[in-house]
């Protein structure tokens, strides 16, 4: 008589280990979105595609946000990180060398394809610690001077014998509340030509006014051009 098998019967319902499954690597993930039409009723399509794959991906805990990308002919790179991504605190790293956010309190730094990718691959970028210089602004613009005329002051001032070389700028003082958001903006984004790492800036009120203004702090892009410029 043959001996009766033992049979052990393993229940149908998955069980998880959770201590182990937050050691799992979470999947980067990133959204594509575009807008086809000029149509009225898509006229701020853009910006709730954006704000629904942002929140989507925000909330599956086995994914991480790897950004949201946009067609050539939707947007610019530096306008578009300044009304969709940048805010005070905030940091940037763009493939771009004229990454420059600092007058909206976000450190950005521009790098080459290949830094990016190391970036993205490694979750970390590593440089030395910057020195920091102090653009340091009083008094107010002679009319028909404007913003790239002081930028190319500044250039001619420092460049020449690397002054601030991989240094960060920060521009502070009485005369920074005297420039408006695209005098300042405009300063800023050519502060790349000085051979600096990136810029940081003074914020104030006009700074909230064009942050919640152009969508990054929560409302429609664009709007921020309809607000006075005083703040």
């Amino acid at each position: 008589m043959k001996p009766k098998r033992k049979v052990r019967e393993i229940p149908s319902a998955m069980t998880f280990d959770l201590p182990r499954l937050s050691m799992v690597k979470k999947v980067k993930v990133a959204a594509y979105a575009r807008v086809s039409t000029e149509k009225e009723e898509q006229e701020d399509s853009f910006e709730r595609q954006v704000s629904y794959y942002t929140t989507l991906i925000n909330s599956k805990p086995e994914w991480k946000f790897g950004g949201i990308y946009v067609p050539a002919n939707q947007a610019v790179i530096h306008q578009f990180a300044r009304e969709m991504m940048a805010g005070c605190g905030k940091m940037i790293l763009g493939s771009d060398s004229h990454t420059r956010y600092g007058a909206l309190g976000t450190m950005a730094v521009g790098e080459g394809g290949p830094e990016i990718v190391k970036q993205l691959l490694g979750d970390s970028y590593d440089i030395p610690y910057p020195k920091v210089t102090l653009v340091y602004l009083t008094g107010t613009p002679n009319r028909g001077v404007g913003p790239h005329d002081v930028a190319l002051a500044l250039c001619g001032a420092v460049y020449k014998d690397g002054f601030v070389k991989n240094h960060v700028l920060e521009f502070a003082g009485p005369g920074v509340s005297g420039l408006s958001m695209d005098y300042r903006i405009g300063i800023d984004v050519m502060t790349t030509e000085t051979a600096c790492l990136s810029s940081i800036w003074q914020t104030d009120g006009k700074v909230d006014v064009f942050v919640a203004g152009v969508g990054t702090g929560g409302t429609l892009t664009g709007i921020g051009r309809y607000f006075p410029d005083k703040a």
